[in-house]
């Protein structure tokens, strides 16, 4: 369960000092990667910036796709979108079900790891502005 890396965590951290102050033992790969791993229903995530860390959660173990129930993110501005609708697998469609052409610094600025992401077998991805 989450409780048992909730334990994990504090047992990483040094018991002279306040825990709220002391960073993280976990990088955001391992966050996520137990976080979903230890899930007993899918878990939604949101994504307000790259694809990188969930796609390097994915690469380190694939399992944890399946816990993946919708994976929002965010668009970004329309003035600096960039047309790579090519370059995704599965094509992206928005909240409303229509294909998007044009897609975010979001997606351009690390599109290797947006393209694993697509291409990892999510169930529901949306697109939000």
């Amino acid at each position: 369960t989450l409780i048992n890396n909730v334990n994990k965590y504090f047992q990483c951290l040094n018991a002279t000092i306040d825990p709220s102050v002391q960073p993280s033992p976990f990088d955001a790969v391992e966050l996520i990667t137990y976080i979903l791993k230890d899930s007993n229903q899918p878990v939604d995530i949101l994504v307000l910036g790259t694809f990188t860390n969930i796609a390097e959660a994915i690469i380190r173990d694939r399992t944890i796709v399946s816990k993946i129930g919708t994976l929002y993110f965010s668009s970004g501005s329309d003035l600096q979108r960039r047309r790579i609708k090519e370059f995704l697998l599965p094509q992206i469609f928005d909240a409303s079900g229509i294909l998007v052409d044009d897609v975010s610094p979001n997606v351009w600025i690390d599109i290797l790891a947006a393209q694993r992401v697509f291409a990892a077998g999510i169930r529901h991805i949306v697109i939000m502005p």
